[in-house]
């Protein structure tokens, strides 16, 4: 039996034959992963089963899967300051990834959904990090 778990909840499976031979390598404590299944019956059974398909390392994926990333920006916090600083930022990880903006006025309640067509990034953990430390929130979009 194998247990995977986040931070809401966990999984008990078990895995056989080709299974067992393609995905047990990976299943191993502490690793962070990307995995891709589905629920079906279970052959003769009117029971369900998590059928696996895919099992990778999340970092591999991650650079494989992503399609662009979205900052979202409070328009009352945007100063020069920080678009100097987010400007930087994208030329030190200029990559493939779209740049998508949320522009946000809390004030009058209006969101604005626009993107740079000529700046791309490379998403990643240290741009990510970049972004934090800005002070703005982000999504990943796959």
């Amino acid at each position: 039996m194998f247990t995977i778990q986040d931070y809401n909840d966990s999984l008990e499976f078990a895995l056989f034959t080709e299974d067992y031979l393609n995905f047990s390598p990976l299943l191993q404590p502490g690793e962070v992963l990307y995995i891709k299944g589905k629920y079906q019956k279970r052959w003769n059974s009117d029971e369900y089963q998590l059928k696996l398909l895919e099992v990778r390392q999340l970092d591999s994926v991650g650079k494989e899967l992503t399609k662009s990333i979205t900052l979202k920006m409070d328009i009352a916090h945007l100063d020069a300051q920080l678009i100097n600083s987010l400007e930087k930022l994208c030329k030190t990880y200029k990559g493939k990834h779209k740049l998508k903006l949320e522009l946000l006025d809390k004030k009058n309640k209006i969101r604005l959904h626009t993107y740079s067509s000529n700046q791309k990034v490379n998403a990643d953990v240290e741009f990510v990090q970049g972004i934090e430390a800005l002070g703005l929130s982000y999504k990943v979009n796959v």
